[in-house]
């Protein structure tokens, strides 16, 4: 009499050594698409969309413990418990005056505190309450008879007051979503760009920087490699509630390789007193996503806060990775529900 192994099913939201699934959208950006042509902070036109479905590593509890080795001079990404003076809770964040003259300021001394900065200098914050925008499709899936597209997102821009921090999904119907895409929010040179026209404080305050990389590159130096005060751009990242949906996941950037895997998307951005100007982002390419590592915080709550680098002006010369991928994932079998309730901080941090 023979026995069969009963057949057990696999399951579709974790993969077979138990970790969750993800399905994380990667684009390649149509670089053929002129910026000028676009809306402000341009989501690129895809020429090619990989969607695959990627096992999250758990960063908790080792993300919040002092043996806690992922740290932004190696992963480009870390984490920290912090409360927040305003009652998260209670939805204080949700108000658009209280979050600027609070959390702007704890945002700044977390990174302060972080990464030793002397001056930390938020761009603005950005609220995302929404459903995601459907998945993106490439090119060759497009109606060609419909009418073309403007690419990028239809923000009210001209009535921002660029100079301060802008307060993005905090304004009546103009609200936002996770960004699907995954992506480096400035590549190398959309960096530099930023510092040279984002704002009048953030100018003034860097303005030895700045001439000290263009006198490298009239020297013919490496950029890279200018003698001068470093700086690096990070977002920092706390949930209003505690994540079940939609989690923000990050590429261990040593997984990558920075010249194969990531093609850089140059969008429109409004500037101070100069007037608009191009930056680019880099994004994330899915051609060799099965050798990608992806991390998660599970069920992150809102005492504990998320820090991405997007760029260290010194982390190439000291051979390290400059920036983390990341973006807002799909968790498997937990597509529904109430969409992810998040804020970050897009900031500037300078060095003595």
């Amino acid at each position: 009499m023979s026995t069969k192994t009963p057949h057990i099913a696999e399951d579709p939201t974790h993969s077979p050594d138990g970790r969750p699934l993800a399905r994380v959208q990667y684009v390649e950006p149509d670089t053929t698409v002129d910026p000028w042509d676009c809306n402000y902070f341009g989501i690129p036109r895809a020429k090619e969309v990989i969607h695959f479905n990627q096992p999250l590593n758990d960063l908790r509890p080792s993300i919040f413990t002092p043996s806690n080795h992922y740290q932004l001079s190696t992963h480009g990404f870390t984490a920290l418990k912090h409360k927040s003076a305003l009652d998260i809770v209670g939805g204080e964040a949700y108000d658009r005056i209280k979050a600027y003259d609070v959390l702007i300021p704890e945002f700044k001394d977390i990174l302060k505190s972080v990464t030793g900065a002397k001056t930390v200098h938020v761009l603005g914050l950005g609220m995302r309450l929404k459903e995601a925008d459907p998945d993106t499709k490439p090119l060759r899936e497009r109606d060609t008879n419909a009418p073309p597209e403007r690419c990028g997102i239809d923000l009210p821009v001209k009535s921002m007051d660029m100079t301060v921090p802008y307060m993005g999904g905090y304004e009546g119907g103009n609200k936002i979503g996770p960004a699907r895409s995954v992506h480096i929010d400035y590549s190398p040179d959309g960096a530099r760009q930023i510092l040279r026209h984002v704002r009048r404080d953030v100018i003034a305050d860097t303005k030895d920087i700045v001439e000290a990389e263009d006198a490298a590159v009239t020297a013919g130096q490496d950029i890279a490699l200018y003698s001068g005060r470093r700086y690096a751009m990070f977002s920092v990242w706390r949930a209003l509630k505690k994540v079940e949906r939609d989690p923000v996941a990050v590429c261990d950037p040593n997984s990558i390789d920075f010249d194969r895997d990531l093609v850089e998307h140059v969008n429109k951005q409004p500037g101070d007193e100069q007037g608009d100007y191009l930056a680019g982002l880099s994004m994330l390419k899915g051609d060799h996503a099965e050798s990608q590592k992806w991390y998660w915080i599970s069920d992150q709550d809102v005492d504990e806060v998320f820090i991405f680098q997007f760029y260290d002006s010194y982390a190439i010369r000291e051979g390290r990775p400059w920036g983390a991928p990341h973006g807002g994932v799909t968790l498997l079998g937990k597509e529904q529900g109430e969409p992810r309730h998040s804020v970050e901080a897009r900031c500037i941090a300078v060095f003595d």
